[in-house]
This record gives structure tokens, C-alpha cells and sequence, in this order.
């Protein structure tokens, strides 16, 4: 009988097991982050710097028209000044500033100094040495400095 039972609880709640899916997203060279369920789907020139998204909520979305086009936007997300950052794929300190920059709700534009010729450009009119490199409005910062990153948002947003 308990087989039975065991058996007749299985079927029943096999339709209500948790479906996994993966969702990958990348920043295109204009700054706008696009999601996807495949790898194969992202552009080339994309998949290096393309990693696993936590999505967020729905229900922190508003919509901003924009003219013909349109963006949603979080509410949650911090106004933030002109931000890029110059990274590369195989790099452990850029990997740990695009974590920090998200997990502050910091939009930023990201460069992959070996992939976007763009961003290589822009990197050396800095005078880049070493990775990662970000620009908060018009200050540099070489290397991962969370406090310093903080001390220009904080400056950029009181302006």
C-alpha cells in the first residue's frame, strides 16, 4: 500500500518540478545590454564578454518612452554619471568590478580592450596600462578600487 501511495505522489507532483533554463546576457558597443537563452544566438564579436544574467523582477520596470524608440529602465537604478570600463575577458579584477557595478546598480559601458577596436581606441587615448580601467565622467581609475569608485559616484551624483 505505501508503494501505492509513494508512487501515486510521484505522478502527481512530477508535472510540478522546477524547469531550469539559462539566460545569457552582453552589452552591445553603444552600452545596451541584451539578454538571450543561447550562446549561439549572441553576435560574435559579443560572446567573450558574455556571461550568465540574474534577471531581475518585472515588477521594478517602468516604461520610458523614448521618441520612436524605447527602453525599460529599473527604478531601483542608481543615476549615474558617464561611466565606461575597459576590461579583458581573461581578467579576474575586471570580472570583480562589472560584479561590484551591478550589484550598486551602476550602468556603465563596457570595452573589451582585445575585441572592440572602439574600445582600444579609447583605452590608449586614456593611456590604459594595465586592466581594468574605468572612467567616471572625466576621472580615470586604473585598477579595482571599490573605495575610490565609490568616493567619484558619490562626487558625480551631488553635481
Amino acid at each position: 500500500m505505501r508503494d501505492i501511495v509513494s508512487l501515486l505522489l510521484c505522478w502527481i507532483l512530477l508535472p510540478c518540478s522546477v524547469v531550469w533554463a539559462e539566460v545569457f546576457q552582453y552589452r552591445d558597443d553603444q552600452g545596451r545590454t541584451h539578454y538571450t537563452n543561447s550562446k549561439q544566438a549572441i553576435p560574435e564579436q559579443y560572446r567573450n564578454q558574455s556571461t550568465e544574467a540574474s534577471l531581475p523582477s518585472l515588477n521594478r520596470f517602468e516604461f520610458i518612452d523614448q521618441g520612436t524608440s524605447a527602453e525599460y529602465k529599473s527604478k531601483r537604478e542608481i543615476s549615474s554619471p558617464d561611466i565606461e570600463i575597459f576590461v579583458t575577458s581573461w581578467c579576474g579584477y575586471c570580472t570583480r568590478l562589472e560584479n561590484y557595478l551591478r550589484q550598486k546598480n551602476v550602468r556603465f559601458k563596457k570595452y573589451d580592450i582585445e575585441q572592440s577596436i572602439t574600445g582600444k581606441r579609447k583605452y590608449d587615448s586614456l593611456r590604459g596600462r594595465g586592466v581594468p580601467v574605468i572612467k567616471i565622467g572625466s576621472e580615470v581609475i586604473t585598477g579595482f578600487n571599490p573605495g575610490k569608485i565609490d568616493q567619484l559616484l558619490a562626487k558625480n551624483r551631488s553635481r
